[in-house]
């Protein structure tokens, strides 16, 4: 019960209240928790974890969290604690830790992306995209099955998170990850950050590669994705990249 109280509370934003329940829970466990109760346990820590940071507590936070990731035994585990540190440490003063939570994700998922990449290697993934969407007109697009795969879903939420701190660090790795986003998605299918996906590959092209007619494109595409798409902040992320990068160039 204390468990999901805690999921209650801080699905309507009360933190505090939320750590109460889950150190409750976490003090109710057996000492053989991690033997018996695995995966449930993996969850608690990384709510708990979660509420910690949300609530100042950080080095309590990065504890629970590190626990949880060490016991972790599934992909969609791993990726789903990695993913949390990405959102977690978007607003940290060293973008660093961000950014290599993100990388510990690709290896998760194989995939192999240097944290500092060359130009050459930023050619070649937009090399790939072109390829990718060679065939696809906009309705392709706009119609493009979505995924069954929990594990991509995830992905994508991680490499939309990594964005931030990655172009603090390496402006090419933050183009990669644009683009790497939409050719999983193309491969895949549609995840539920779709409208996201498209709006940063739209400001990719105007601002990375002055391709203001393709930006444009790929921009109203992202508002009718994301238009119907139940998020609201997916929403206001599409109209105000859409409202910054891309409208007033055209």
């Amino acid at each position: 019960w204390n468990y999901q109280l805690g999921i209650e509370a801080k699905r309507i934003g009360l933190f505090d209240n939320a750590l109460k329940f889950f150190t409750t829970s976490k003090e109710l466990l057996t000492p053989d928790h991690w033997e018996t109760r695995r995966e449930q346990s993996v969850k608690l820590y990384a709510n708990l974890g979660e509420c910690e940071y949300l609530t100042g507590h950080y080095e309590q936070s990065e504890m629970h969290l590190t626990e949880a990731l060490q016991h972790a035994e599934t992909k969609l585990e791993k990726l789903m604690i990695n993913n949390l540190k990405t959102v977690l440490y978007i607003e940290s003063d060293n973008p660093t830790i961000g950014l290599e939570a993100g990388l510990a994700g690709f290896q998760v998922a194989n995939l192999k992306i240097s944290a500092y990449p060359k130009k050459s290697q930023l050619l070649k993934e937009y090399l790939l995209l072109k390829w990718a969407l060679r065939h696809m007109s906009d309705q392709d697009l706009l119609q493009h099955p979505p995924t069954n795969s929990k594990e991509i879903d995830i992905l994508i939420h991680l490499i939309i998170n990594m964005t931030a701190s990655a172009f603090l660090l390496n402006p090419n790795l933050t183009g990669i990850l644009l683009m790497k986003g939409l050719r999983l998605q193309l491969k895949y299918g549609a995840t539920s950050k779709s409208g996201m996906v498209l709006i940063n590959y739209a400001m990719l092209l105007n601002a990375g590669f002055t391709n203001i007619k393709e930006a444009t494109r790929f921009g109203k595409l992202a508002i009718i994705v994301a238009d119907n798409q139940e998020s609201i902040y997916i929403k206001g992320h599409t109209y105000y990249v859409y409202g910054v990068f891309i409208s007033h160039w055209t």
